[in-house]
């Protein structure tokens, strides 16, 4: 009866969990603008991992745009590394009006880099990736891990700081190849800005913004109201902001209206600094890179990402023929451009194996924990019985050849060694600790911290989300097991008593901060 109990518990507690799964993102029926051009984007897109997509096609001179899904703001979404580009016509301009040369030396350019190692590249190898210089820089480690993990932001340098973190860098070994760098375009944009005297974004709006009334792309602000970012699995992330790496896209916010204007303008040539999509240099794979633009067969491109956004920009020249594609989660959109602009893509499921493999572990954590130790104080329940039935026939015995008073003595030999066989806890052995009600606790504890871990950081765009109720059931039906056996449990065992008070006390205190910290994301 108790474990038919115990099995009706977890599945109810899975049944009531299914109300609550992890909710991965799907495009939504809705739409706005062409109803034809809606229906090529989802026959190209699907429907997982997407919350919403803002599209422009462009087609000599007629533009068609369509709005798919709720963006959960205006349509104005961050674009990421496609703003590096704009870094790219910014240089190119610039040259065509003489102001500076694309072998131009940053050293020449900003004298208080002259002696460091960068004071030595050029223009046009950080424009076209070829600097040797890493791909991030003045940007701290534990900040962007943390930033991956809880859908942060990882910038926030200002201008100061890209120049400051370019004083000390050091050139690798690839100096010459295309090794991509947020941090040489963003030195770029810096160096170009503090060479004229401007800042970065007052000077790129007034050469290259104004001139194509790209009113809606704002590079330096963002305000409420717009696009809302999301990982693919459904939890919403924070804006990506920093001016320092506005250069390399950092910060910077589109419209695929906006964006279709700028790819146009390349389709016709009127573009200040229109020649940086000029291919230049090999990349490598059949690809060759211009100033920011890279061109693969007959395709002019750039993509781009942030914490919860994907972009990508792309034309054919020769075909006359562009496209702009923004979403607001972070599942890749390229091939979707590439399909509108008539390229041979295949349709590939999204993968994430790291994601994947930690969201499998973390089921299989919440599934068999609670259950093991169950098992563990079960079996232990049973060899403690054992012990304590052959200790109480060797009293009785003893006591049957001896006279009453040492009947009493062996007797109460006996006893004391039920009573001792009893504290000692219940399971442990060569695989699993004894269990006592101190580390059901802990183990309960642990257990409900990644039960919400899971579902708020997991791959649920890979995995079905019944499993998250499955564990779940699995985890509650194990908790409902050893509620039914604390009675029986000593509340402590073996271990340093004050050792083990202190460990479980760190070990609630850690999966109470857990659960407020993922809450929170």
């Amino acid at each position: 009866m108790k474990y038919v109990l115990v099995t009706a518990i977890g599945v109810v507690v899975a049944a009531v969990s299914m109300l609550f799964l992890p909710d991965p993102n799907r495009l939504g029926a809705s739409f706005s603008g062409s109803a034809a051009l809606a229906d090529r984007v989802r026959a190209a897109a699907g429907s997982e991992g997407y919350r919403s997509l803002s599209v422009a096609v462009i087609e000599g001179s007629r533009t068609e745009t369509a709005l798919l899904g709720d963006p959960g703001g205006r349509p104005v979404y961050e674009t990421g590394s496609v703003a590096k580009v704009l870094t790219g016509m910014l240089l190119a301009d610039l040259v065509a009006d003489g102001t500076v040369r694309p072998d131009d030396r940053v050293g020449s350019l900003v004298p208080s880099l002259s002696t460091a190692d960068v004071g030595d590249v050029t223009l046009a190898e950080l424009a076209s990736h070829r600097s040797g210089l890493p791909g991030l820089g003045g940007v701290s480690p534990v900040r962007s891990l943390w930033a991956s993990l809880s859908g942060g932001n990882p910038y926030g340098q200002d201008a100061p700081a890209i120049l400051d973190a370019a004083r000390t860098a050091k050139l690798g070994d690839g100096r010459g190849e295309v090794h991509y760098s947020n941090f040489g375009m963003a030195l770029l944009g810096q160096v170009l800005a503090a060479h004229v005297g401007r800042p970065y974004v007052s000077l790129v709006t007034e050469r290259i913004l104004r001139p194509l009334g790209l009113s809606s792309t704002l590079l330096e602000t963002s305000p409420s109201g717009l696009a809302q970012g999301y990982r693919a699995g459904g939890r919403a992330v924070d804006a990506w902001s920093g001016v320092g790496y506005a250069p390399a896209g950092v910060g910077t916010r589109s419209t695929a209206d906006d964006l279709a204007t700028l790819v146009a303008a390349m389709l016709s040539g009127r573009a200040p600094g229109a020649d940086a999509a000029r291919p230049r240099f090999d990349a490598g794979g059949g690809r060759r890179i211009g100033y920011g633009w890279f061109t693969d067969r007959q395709v002019t491109w750039h993509n781009g990402g942030t914490g919860g956004f994907r972009s990508y920009v792309g034309f054919d020249a020769d075909a006359q023929r562009g496209v702009v594609v923004l979403g607001n989660t972070d599942r890749d959109v390229d091939a979707i451009g590439q399909r509108l602009l008539g390229l041979d893509v295949p349709n590939e499921r999204p993968r994430n194996p790291a994601a994947l493999a930690v969201t499998i572990v973390l089921l299989a954590y919440l599934a068999v924990t609670l259950p093991l130790l169950a098992g563990g104080a079960a079996a232990g329940s049973r060899a403690a019985g054992s012990r304590a039935a052959g200790s109480g026939g060797g009293g009785s015995g003893g006591g049957g050849s001896r006279a009453a008073g040492s009947r009493a003595g062996g007797g109460g030999g006996g006893g004391s060694r039920v009573r001792g066989g009893g504290g000692r806890g219940v399971g442990g052995g060569r695989w699993w600790p004894e269990v006592d009600r101190l580390r059901v606790v802990v183990g309960v504890g642990s257990a409900a911290a990644v039960a919400v871990l899971v579902h708020r950081v997991g791959d649920w765009l890979t995995l079905p989300p019944v499993f998250w109720a499955v564990a779940l059931g699995g985890a509650a039906a194990g908790a409902a097991l050893l509620a039914l056996r604390a009675r029986t449990l000593p509340l402590l065992t073996t271990g340093r008593p004050a050792w083990r008070w202190t460990t479980a006390a760190f070990s609630i205190a850690a999966d109470a901060l857990l659960v407020a910290a993922v809450l929170t994301l």
